[in-house]
């Protein structure tokens, strides 16, 4: 904890996967405006492992906010005592949105990540598929 406000995480219910972080103080996102708001946490992601941000089910719904860059990804090594996650979000609607301390926005998931050795190359002599968009979706 990096603010005296700060919670330390929980999961919610033994089978939960994401835990909620909490805001530690009140803000007013501006109408089509983004904001970073504070958590007063500081993660150290283990090895092997990333930490990814996602926006709880009800957020757009009660809110009409979202996460600015829809999925936050923090790396192993964003730990150092100034590195505290902040929540970008972005206001979709027409007007202000007033956020109250405590309010849970977004939920935090550890996922295994791999990391690839990066090769040049040729690459295979596969039939092209045409590019992006081609399955027909």
């Amino acid at each position: 904890r990096v603010h005296p406000d700060a919670k330390i995480p929980t999961y919610a219910t033994p089978g939960a996967i994401g835990f909620d972080l909490p805001l530690i103080e009140d803000v007013t996102v501006p109408a089509h405006q983004f904001i970073k708001v504070r958590t007063g946490l500081v993660f150290c992601v283990p090895e092997g492992y990333g930490l990814f941000l996602f926006a709880r089910s009800s957020t757009f719904g009660k809110t009409g906010l979202k996460l600015t860059n829809s999925v936050g990804v923090i790396d192993q090594d964003y730990c150092g005592p100034e590195d505290e996650l902040h929540i970008s979000l972005h206001n979709q609607t027409d007007a202000d949105v007033v956020l109250q301390k405590g309010m849970r926005l977004a939920q935090g998931v550890f996922l295994p990540v791999g990391i690839a050795d990066f090769i040049e190359g040729v690459p295979k002599q596969n039939i092209s598929r045409g590019g992006f968009g081609t399955t027909g979706a």
